[in-house]
This record gives C-alpha cells, structure tokens and sequence, in this order.
C-alpha cells in the first residue's frame, strides 16, 4: 500500500479535518483546487494572500512515532495532518503538538482583541447601552450545518449583553467513501464524484457557560466524537 493511499485512508479516518487543529483539509490529489477555495473558508493570521492559505490546509501524512525514533509506515502509524500543523511538531508527541496547535488555532480565531463592531451597534432593535471591545474566549466545531448552529446559540440569550456575544462560520469538510485499500486505482475524478460532504460549523464564544451548553447541545456532533469514514 503507497504512502498516499495510508495518507487518505486516515483523511478519511478523521473525516476530512486535521488531527491537531480540527480545520478541515484539503486533499489535493482528489478535490480540484476551485472546489477547494470555495469550501475552506478559514483565513490564518500568517498566511496573508489566499493561494499560501490554502496550501496551509493541505493534508499531508503524520507519523504518531517519528521515523528518527523508529516509527514504521504502517496505516496504525499514519495520522492525518494540514501542512500547517505538520510542519510545527518539532520534538512533541502527537497528543501534546494537538493541544498547542488547538491552543494557538483558539488564539488566532478567538485570543485577540476584536475592537468594536460598527454594524452591531448600529442595529436599532438591539438597545446597546454600553461599547465594547469584545473577545471570543471560546472557539469550537461541531457536524451540524451553520443555520442550526445558528438557532441553539441565539436560544441561549439575549446576546447584545456585554460577554453574551456568538459567531457562526460555516466549516465544511468532505471525505471520499469510495476510496478504500481496495478501490484506491479509481481515478480521482471518479472519486471525487463519489464524495461525501459533512456539513459543520465554527462556533466562537464569549461566555464560558454558553460554550458548555452548546456542547451539551450536541453532545456526539461536537467535532472528535464522531465515527470514522471508511477503512
């Protein structure tokens, strides 16, 4: 079995999203490149112009055990990372480079301050008495499409209240079922054509209590809970 194929078949294991930073990837040797801009809709805070922000979404083949220290190729070896996150491990083990990238990916998205948000207070149904500059604390993604994301946050409050701020951003993946050990001579196209796409969101939070409700919301749909895709 080639090194791609372990690759995918762990894409797929992962339902299309990176071991470390739960963003979902692009696989270049199946999905076209335009299909891809229009699904990953993430920007990171390094990546200035849109072709290097893409390409940070790659997917690329992780070793769980590093090759210097004896890690073999075989498929219970291979992990699914973006370029991004691949290239950042440096002497961590998986679990610890998973947590520092969801931490850094947390700050990008939600650790920074987000000044004030002209269209909010113009809104004339939302009697804001007091501006702000507002920070997301909490960043999170669930296998639901946004619109339902949507309408279990707005159910949590009145959410023009200082520290009661959401988003929602869709977070879209796609995994391939077609594509198997055993059918991996398939063309791409063919397999692309067989593609399976896994609505989610991106949710970020200001209030802590929120972010556990929602969660409790969606229990099993809470992104690293769900089943794999193929074998």
């Amino acid at each position: 079995m080639s090194f791609k194929v372990k690759r995918i078949i762990a894409y797929n294991r992962q339902r299309g999203r990176c071991c470390y930073c739960l963003w979902p990837m692009w696989e270049a040797a199946i999905e076209p490149e335009a299909d891809a801009k229009k699904r990953i809709n993430a920007v990171r805070q390094n990546r200035r112009d849109e072709i290097s922000n893409l390409k940070s979404f790659i997917c690329t083949a992780e070793h769980v055990e590093r090759q210097a220290e004896g890690g073999l190729h075989g498929q219970e070896n291979i992990l699914a990372a973006c370029s991004e996150c691949n290239s950042g491990r440096g002497e961590l083990n998986t679990d610890d480079h998973a947590l520092e990238q969801q931490e850094r990916s947390n700050f990008d998205q939600a650790g920074h301050d987000r000044d004030f948000d002209p269209v909010f207070y113009q809104m004339p149904n939302l009697p804001i008495t007091e501006r702000y500059h507002y920070k997301w604390h909490h960043n999170f993604f669930v296998e639901v499409p946004r619109w339902r994301a949507e309408v279990e946050a707005m159910r949590l409050g009145d959410f023009n209240k200082v520290g009661w701020r959401y988003q929602t951003a869709d977070s879209i993946a796609v995994v391939f079922p077609r594509f198997t050990s055993n059918r991996s001579s398939d063309t791409p196209e063919t397999i692309y054509k067989h593609r399976q796409i896994i609505d989610g969101a991106q949710l970020l939070l200001e209030n802590a209590r929120h972010a556990r409700a929602l969660k409790k919301v969606f229990k099993n749909e809470v992104v690293g809970t769900q089943k794999a895709v193929g074998r």
